[in-house]
């Protein structure tokens, strides 16, 4: 009976007590049931790993699809994972994710770090995967790993171990690992909680053997299990291990204190027994062999794989050897991983499967040869707004009233001018565009941002990327929050990972290094995202002339979190910086401030205003009711710009006025963001190499989208006199002269 039918029942006939009583009495009895297959007897597992296999940690992560569920994984290498097969596969032999979107996350201190396929598309994905096999079994509808080779290897991005694991390759493990102390430490999300919050948990399987019998089951069964696990290969294990668990690595501590791997845990098994007409199964785990995996790993380490023509020939010369059968496309699909897969097996060479030079020059072709390694041409001489001499360095003080040179300072700074003046309400006139303002969070900090379009944010640049232009979160991993009333709505960037979430942000603000002016933002610190969800409602109106209605309600809105225990509850409040608006100049000071402000501050567009802000207010809206009831946004607020000049009595005084950038500098780059379509990783291949040949790309040019290619975008748009975008779109390729690739 089905236990969902038979709870029913149970509950529509007896008592409350008696239900509880006898539920509890069934699920011991199940747990206790021999189909518990994965857990041997009683579960033996730890909560936390043994003093003698902590070191372990640092090799172990969690390779999952999307950062959701997943299998244990280990380090092999600097880049690359070793898992189970099956972890990667469905029980057809396809890919659980058709775009390879695997990520492993490693965990230090509570803190998640995760890296990516070292490819940048499916195509570049497949050619960093080795498996083991592709096949396997369904025994009555049921996938049985019988396999050795149930493993894989996975190459990431950025090299993310720091500690790896040595492989062992024994022979009849249960007599060699006799008496050995054998554990398998394993990471593993309990919970969908757990994997929403990447928080693991950390269990080790104690009291492992390497088994040649099948536990619990009567010696007069064993001889033909014994004859099958021959023909298998297959390490058979006593590890209690559950769903999550497969990947992770068995180990064996050596007299010298050094671990390393012995096996993989693959999955568990039942061996049945038919005597008439009782039949009866008794469970095992399995694991596979790493012996094939350290001949494999040598070949992955090793090997140069090739481009698509290349490939082209190899799939030639497989198919005059009839181990190739489909078409001669030049891409690396299923039929072209198995053919090279036969053709090792043919030579007795380790299992790769992957195109390379190596398998060219013994298919008797010429592969490639490897480009030179190139030093980069230097980049360009940024543009820079014209500056003052800074003071030299004098033994007396300035004379009475000198005014020392400005500094602007980024959105990682902000100030109140004179008395705190915010406020927790917002005007009636303003209350409607509290619902298009929201936070933009990573993990290690936030800013403000609002909607501009139905799926675009608005917020600054210098809270994404630090002083020398490089990302602030290395994965773009921001969340959009927006609340109404008291209902949250988020959204993350659009994006399945860190190189295509970038191709959905548009950044003003170009690579400017430190000056003599502090950090030369001026009327580019703004960016552009676009979210995945429709999250933002209403949108801001942007208006096209700051000086209009000045008779109606000027403000800045922000959303805060104003302590540690606000951001624990997920608690964000409103904050109005009312009685404040736009101005031309530092209000108050001399004349003589005035002036070095305004003959220091950029010349392209940059705002002062006086509405009082704290850091986390960067991004942040300056907005304005107009007639007929509609609100629209003036500016964003970024940082501030401070003055110093002697006073009487050679006493230091600092002028600070707040700094904006007009609404109208973002407006033309907004429309073509909407508009124009981003490009695949072929025709940015195209768009570098063109970029190249005009002197304005000085990184790599294999496809992939990073802040170089944006400069060099950038840059060329310039010259077209084009709204500054730095993304890969149509529009560039047309104005470089080249076509769309056919389907991309």
């Amino acid at each position: 009976m089905h236990i969902g039918i038979l709870r029913e029942f149970i509950a529509d006939t007896l008592p409350r007590r008696a239900v509880q009583a006898l539920m509890a009495a069934l699920a011991l009895a199940l747990m206790a049931a021999p189909a518990a297959a994965r857990v041997i007897g009683k579960d033996d597992r730890l909560m936390g790993f043994p003093h003698a296999f902590a070191s372990a940690e640092k090799s172990l992560g969690i390779v999952s699809i999307s950062g959701t569920g997943g299998c244990t994984a280990f380090c092999v290498a600097p880049d690359v994972v070793a898992t189970s097969a099956h972890c990667l596969l469905k029980q057809d032999g396809s890919w659980r994710q058709k775009s390879l979107f695997f990520l492993f996350s490693q965990f230090s201190l509570g803190r998640a770090k995760t890296s990516f396929m070292a490819g940048n598309d499916p195509q570049s994905n497949r050619l960093n995967v080795v498996l083991g096999t592709r096949q396997q079994k369904l025994n009555g509808g049921r996938w049985l790993p019988t396999r050795v080779d149930d493993w894989a290897l996975l190459r990431f991005d950025r090299s993310p171990c720091k500690s790896t694991l040595p492989l062992a390759s024994l022979r009849n493990l249960p007599k060699a690992t006799k008496g050995a102390r054998i554990g398998m430490p394993s990471l593993l999300y309990l919970s969908a909680h757990s994997a929403a919050n990447r928080k693991p948990s950390r269990l080790f399987s104690r009291k492992c053997r390497f088994l040649s019998r099948v536990p619990g089951m009567p010696s007069r069964y064993q001889r033909g299990f014994q004859r099958r696990v021959r023909g298998w290969a297959q390490p058979v294990h006593s590890c209690d291990a559950q769903d999550g668990q497969s990947g992770s690595p068995i180990l064996r501590l050596t007299a010298a204190g050094r671990l390393e791997v012995l096996a993989i845990h693959s999955g568990s098994s039942n061996w049945c027994v038919t005597r008439g007409k009782r039949r009866r199964c008794y469970p095992f785990n399995v694991a596979a062999s790493v012996a094939s995996l350290a001949k494999s790993l040598k070949r992955f380490r090793t090997e140069r794989v090739v481009d698509e023509e290349s490939i082209k020939q190899i799939q030639k010369a497989l198919r005059r050897r009839k181990l190739y059968r489909s078409a001669i496309d030049g891409i690396f699909g299923r039929g072209t991983r198995r053919a090279i897969e036969r053709y090792e097996r043919s030579v007795r060479w380790a299992r790769l499967g992957l195109p390379t030079a190596e398998l060219m020059i013994k298919l008797g072709l010429t592969p490639p040869k490897k480009a030179p390694a190139k030093t980069p041409e230097p980049a360009p001489e940024p543009e820079r707004v014209a500056e003052p001499t800074p003071q030299p360095a004098v033994t007396t003080p300035p004379a009475v009233g000198k005014v020392s040179p400005g500094k602007l300072y980024s959105g990682s700074y902000a100030t109140v001018i004179g008395e705190d003046e915010r406020t927790p309400v917002l005007p009636k006139a303003l209350a409607s565009a509290g619902a298009a303002v929201g936070m933009l969070e990573d993990r290690f900090g936030f800013c403000n941002a609002f909607c501009v379009a139905e799926n675009v944010i608005a917020t600054s640049a210098s809270c994404l990327i630090d002083d020398q232009g490089q990302w602030k979160n290395w994965s773009n991993f921001f969340r959009f929050v927006r609340w109404s009333g008291n209902r949250q709505g988020w959204s993350y960037i659009t994006g399945r990972n860190y190189r295509t979430r970038e191709q959905n942000i548009v950044l003003g603000r170009r690579i400017r290094p430190r000056t003599a002016t502090g950090i030369e933002l001026s009327a580019r610190d703004w960016a552009l995202m676009r979210i995945a969800k429709g999250v933002c409602g209403k949108p801001l109106r942007i208006a096209g002339d700051q000086n209009g209605a000045k008779d109606k309600p000027t403000g800045l809105i922000s959303y805060l979190a104003w302590s540690e225990s606000d951001r624990e509850q997920k608690k964000q409040r409103p904050v109005f910086s009312a009685g404040c608006g736009l101005v031309e100049t530092i209000p108050g000071p001399a004349k003589s401030v005035q002036e070095a402000a305004q003959s220091l501050l950029p010349k392209d567009g940059l705002l002062l205003h006086t509405c009082d802000v704290q850091t986390n207010q960067a991004g942040s809206p300056i907005v304005q009711a107009l007639p007929g009831g509609d609100v629209a946004a003036l500016a964003l607020s970024t940082g501030h710009y401070v003055l110093r000049r002697l006073a009487p009595g050679r006493k230091i005084v600092a002028h600070k006025v707040n700094t904006a950038v007009p609404i109208t500098a973002l407006a033309p780059s907004l429309k073509r963001f909407q508009s124009e379509k981003v490009l695949g990783y072929a025709d940015i291949t195209r768009i570098q190499k063109a970029l190249h040949k005009r002197k304005l790309h000085y990184g790599k040019t294999g496809g992939v989208f990073d802040m170089a290619t944006r400069e060099a975008i950038l840059r060329f748009e310039k010259e077209q006199n084009l709204p500054p975008l730095g993304l890969p779109t149509g529009r560039i390729l047309e104005r470089l002269g080249l076509k769309p690739e056919a389907g991309g």
